[in-house]
This record gives structure tokens, sequence and C-alpha cells, in this order.
């Protein structure tokens, strides 16, 4: 446990276990502070090291709602000095926490007006009007918090205040020695959200079509229920493509340890394009060579560490040309993997972000040894 100065880091839909609230952020700033984080529930699962609230789980509207009013009255609390929170919905609990006098940090994951924009969920001609008004109100909000944190550069340039760029790169702890390529059927494996946009029904359409011997294992856990019956029928008769229920994070980065290549096929929505996601540094974390979709940024940092190949996502035959290029030349694989693993060391780890988390918070607390 940290110090006395009491954070509460609080999300009203992120699960307790999300990698870059509890196992990056609160576990860095716990070092120098006394936390409280407050989460949605996860069957079985328990904090180290911090004090933490588990709220109840689910998306639906009055369950969001009942955790902004609870994160409401927690915030106002007399011990808590800062509140640093992770979702668009509790800018309100931001802002009232500071009319109070708190220290409030807004941590920004994604770009929610084009989220908005987007959301099907929301009617069309609707879609416009909420975007301005959603996006005022985050302005206003940012000019008035004491310290703004965004995933990506690009995020930087869209809100005003003191923003600074906090990348999701893995620890640098977890490094495994680089391995040399599997000698029998190429590994392939998918991480993540299996959902649509990411792109995980042209990934499987791409694997039925080679004509290599490789394995497909989609690692994570569905969106739907719909959506999970979809993947079920579309590999229930292959024997070398399967679905892996998401694996807890203690154990994560030695069952990567296998595959050979990490795929990361996500469609063009506009979120996708200038994100910047964790698995893209975790599988550089575990030397595998890296399949990706053809974004800039994700252009720029594989082109820079040479770690992987660039496909268009929406063709599954580009994406089948590039599995059977890889699968041809297992020099060039570990070749991939040791380049990406050394750029992962150097530039994109956790360490080097988490120095940069402490600075700010020093400078916003105006303390030296906080």
């Amino acid at each position: 446990m940290g110090g006395n100065l009491m954070i509460y880091v609080i999300s009203s839909v992120h699960p307790l276990s999300d990698s870059r609230i509890y196992h990056r952020q609160v576990l860095s700033l716990a070092k120098h502070y006394s936390i409280k984080y407050f989460a949605q529930e996860v069957e079985g699962w328990q904090a180290k090291d911090v004090a933490y609230v588990a709220l109840p789980q689910g998306k639906k509207l009055q369950v969001r709602l009942g955790n902004c009013w609870r994160l409401l009255r927690a915030s106002l609390s007399r011990e808590a000095r800062v509140i640093h929170f992770h979702d668009p919905e509790l800018l309100p609990v931001g802002l009232i926490a500071k009319i109070f006098g708190k220290k409030v940090v807004y941590d920004v994951h994604e770009n929610y007006f084009k989220t908005i924009r987007h959301k099907p969920s929301i009617p069309k001609y609707l879609r416009g009007v909420i975007c301005i008004l959603f996006k005022m109100f985050e302005n206003l909000c940012c000019r008035c918090f004491d310290l703004v944190l965004v995933v990506t550069d690009e995020l930087k340039q869209h809100l005003p205040g003191n923003v600074h760029t906090i990348n999701n790169y893995p620890h640098i702890s977890f490094t495994p020695p680089v391995k040399q390529p599997s000698r029998g059927a190429l590994k392939l494996v998918y991480v993540g959200l299996i959902t649509q946009p990411r792109g995980v029904l042209n990934m499987i359409e791409a694997v039925k079509r080679v004509t290599v011997p490789v394995t497909f294992d989609i690692i994570g856990h569905f969106n739907s229920a719909e959506f999970q019956h979809c993947v079920e029928a579309e590999i229930r008769d292959l024997d070398n493509i399967k679905y892996v229920p998401s694996i807890p994070y203690s154990s994560f980065f030695n069952h990567l340890v296998q595959y050979d290549v990490g795929m990361m096929c996500l469609l063009p929505n506009p979120n996708h394009v200038t994100s910047l996601p964790n698995k893209l540094f975790e599988y550089m974390a575990m030397g595998m060579a890296i399949l990706a979709s053809d974004f800039p940024i994700w252009r720029e940092i594989l082109d820079k560490s040479g770690c992987g190949v660039l496909v268009d996502p929406l063709d599954s035959d580009a994406i089948r040309e590039a599995i059977e290029r890889l699968e041809s030349n297992r020099g060039d694989l570990a070749q991939m993997g040791r380049q990406g693993q050394r750029a992962y060391q150097s530039l994109y780890n956790w360490e080097s972000q988490e120095k940069k988390l402490l600075s700010l918070y020093e400078k916003m607390l105006g303390e030296k040894n906080a």
C-alpha cells in the first residue's frame, strides 16, 4: 500500500480485472498512494494490494445508472482527494467532484464522439445532435479537470485542457525468451473481445481456405450470445480452429508463449483505425510475428519494428495469402519475433508509461514525494 493521500479509481462499466485500469494504472499508483478501486464485479476475482469495491455487473441502462449514482456518492466522501475515472458517462460525476474541491483525472480510452456517431443503438436522426451536445460537454469538463489522460496521440489532438498520452503497453517483466517457430502446423492466435467488428469471421474464413497446415485459437469472450452461436457454427466441424474462453491475467502470458503469429485483423471502423490495442504490444512482447490490419498508425509501428505483415482486413483472401507466406518462411517468422520483442523492450513497455503517469500525478498534486 502506498502513501496516505487517497485516490479513488472508478469505473461504472469496466470489470475489476481490466488490464489498463487495474494491472497497469492502479498497481502503479499504489506504489506511491493509497488507492480505493471501484469497478464491476468479476466472479472469483480479487484485487491484490489495494482496497476495492465490486459494483453490480451488467450492461443494462439501469445497472449503469445505479453504478454512476454509487460512484457519485463515493466520490464525495471526505477521504477521497483524487477522483480518477474511466468512462464518459461519469463526466457529470467528475464535474461535481471538481466543484466539491477534489482533484479530478479523466482517462479517455477511445474517441467517444466517433463511437456515438456510429452507434447502431442510437437512431441515425439523433446521432448528430447527441454528438454535438456530448462534445460540447466533454470539452467543458476537460477544461475544468486537473488532468486528462488518453491512450493515443491522435486522441490528444481532439481534447482541450491538460491532456497527456499514457499508452497501453504491457509490463516488461512478462518478456519470455524468443522461441523458434513451431516445427509442425503454424500456430495462430487471436486474443480479445470476440465480435464481428474485430474481424473474427474474416479470420476464420481465411484459415478455412489456407492450403498449408495451421491451427487457429480464438481467445476471449463474446459480447453477445447471438454472435457466439454464429462463430460456434462456423468452427463446429473444424479440427484446426477452436474457441478458448478468457484466460486469467496471471497465466495469460505463459499461455501465449506457444503461438507463432498473433492475429489482429480488426475491421476499419473509426475507433479501430486510430487505436493502439493492448494486444499489438503483448504479441510483440511474446516474440510473435503479427498479422494485422493495414491502418496508418499500425503500419508506422510494424514498419519501424519489422515485426509483422499488414493486410486488408476486409479481404479474407489477402489474409489467407499472408498466412501462407508466413508459414512458408519460418526463418523470417523468427526474425519478426525477435525484432518485435526488441522494440517492445526498448520502446513499447508499461514501465516507460508508469514513470510518465507518476510524474504527472506528482505535478498535479504539487508534491515531490506524494
